[in-house]
């Protein structure tokens, strides 16, 4: 039985989506604030990274993504809520910018916000920020 095709693949898999990756982190860089915690960061891994966990969430295997939890993984960056705000808003119009429906971006968006946590106060937040 042929397994149904996912986003991931419908969208033109690695090529396409290392290609979105790299203008989306283009953009982040070009942002002083956002830039500050990608200082010290090996940019081709994080692109490699980052392909990975787009093909999880655009519908590929659990095991092509092998990353932390996000919250592990970004805890320690301190991370303010202001900057995560930033990055939503950057990821967002970046979608918007490739032309994809709305209902393309909803899947991979879904998964993102699924690791917001929520505070004491009962706020939402992201996962680790301060």
């Amino acid at each position: 039985m042929e397994q149904p095709q996912t986003l991931f693949d419908k969208y033109g898999g690695v090529p396409t989506i290392t290609g979105v990756v790299r203008s989306f982190y283009r953009r982040v860089l070009e942002q002083p604030n956002l830039a500050r915690y990608f200082i010290h960061t090996d940019m081709e891994a994080l692109i490699d990274h980052q392909i990975k966990f787009f093909a999880y969430v655009m519908g590929k295997p659990a095991e092509i993504y092998t990353g932390r939890d996000m919250k592990t993984a970004h805890e320690s960056a301190g991370i303010t809520q202001q900057s995560f705000d930033q990055v939503a808003e950057l990821l967002r119009r970046h979608w918007k910018t490739l032309g994809w429906s709305p209902q393309t971006f909803k899947q991979p968006w879904s998964a993102w916000q699924a690791f917001r946590v929520k505070s004491s106060l009962g706020v939402e937040r992201p996962w680790g920020l301060r």
